[in-house]
């Protein structure tokens, strides 16, 4: 069912002591663009375990001080960068199992201050250039269970951990890891790797 700030209405009203929000497994499938108007001080936001397809760009720009997102196993298909407006203090952003297919240049750079991405188990075979060089303090970033056949496509100065499992990579170049100069952790299982 569709999700407007009439329902939230009553967490409104406490919006000076909620800091966590948890509508997960909630069926919803839509959240209007108003929904989170008033919730200033919510700093975790649980939407895991829904129906949601898309996400309205702006839907969370009311929540200026959020630090955790959750938006995994829904059905979300596309990451634009309206949608994470107003969000330059989130630090985590998990959307494991949804239905993404790609990562573009500019879908996280309002998010200035991102530590961790979860994309997990999507349907991700292409990530933009430039989409993570602007992350500038993104440490872990997890791609496990996707379609990824070039490990090259990934640039990130500052990634820490970077988690590849269950792709499609089959090769890795001279130059595999030279997006990646402060990679400590690359995990690689279950490729059909040859050198």
């Amino acid at each position: 069912f569709p999700v407007d700030s009439t329902m939230l209405k009553r967490v409104g009203t406490c919006s000076s002591v909620c800091s966590t929000l948890a509508l997960e497994q909630c069926n919803i499938t839509q959240l209007d663009v108003d929904v989170f108007a008033g919730l200033i001080d919510v700093r975790v936001l649980n939407l895991a375990g829904n129906r949601i397809e898309r996400l309205e760009d702006g839907v969370f720009g009311s929540l200026s001080g959020l630090s955790i997102l959750y938006l995994g196993e829904n059905m979300i298909r596309e990451l634009r960068p309206g949608i994470f407006e107003g969000l330059s203090l989130l630090a985590e952003l998990s959307m494991q199992k949804n239905n993404i297919s790609g990562l573009p240049s500019d879908a996280l750079a309002p998010l200035e201050s991102l530590l961790l991405l979860d994309l997990a188990d999507n349907q991700v075979d292409s990530i933009e250039d430039g989409a993570l060089v602007n992350q500038s303090n993104l440490v872990v970033l997890g791609l496990s269970g996707n379609r990824i056949e070039d490990l090259e496509m990934i640039v990130s100065p500052s990634l820490v951990a970077l988690y590849l499992d269950r792709n499609r990579i089959s090769r890795l170049e001279a130059t595999a890891f030279e997006g990646l100069p402060a990679a400590r952790h690359i995990h690689l299982n279950e490729n059909t790797l040859s050198f």
